[in-house]
Formats: structure tokens, sequence, C-alpha cells
């Protein structure tokens, strides 16, 4: 489960950006997108823009 600071949306405008708009940019964003998993092992983030591999060997279950 997620959780996010109400101050973080109380002091600051958020805008979700799409995947794709992602490419050559740096700097932090907002994403939103499904975790799915094609293989064992392997996951990807996605939206309807696009599909990136996301390296989840340090996540907390």
């Amino acid at each position: 489960m997620l959780w996010f600071s109400k101050q973080l949306f109380d002091a600051c405008h958020v805008r979700i950006s799409p995947i794709q708009s992602l490419i050559g940019q740096t700097g932090r964003r907002w994403i939103m997108g499904v975790i799915s998993q094609l293989e064992d092992g392997h996951f990807n983030l996605e939206d309807m823009t696009a599909t990136v591999p996301v390296d989840l060997a340090h996540s907390i279950s």
C-alpha cells in the first residue's frame, strides 16, 4: 500500500507526466502507471504511452 504525505500535496503543485515524456529528462517527475510482470522476475511500469523496465530488487514487501 502506498502512503502519500498530505503536506507534500499541500506544499506544491504536482503534475503527472506520461512515461514517454520522460525520455531525455532529468530531475524528479511524478508518473502513474501499472506494474506488470510479463516474465518471472522481470517487471515493467506501463501507461498508455510507453513501457519501461523497473528494478524492484531492493523494494520492501
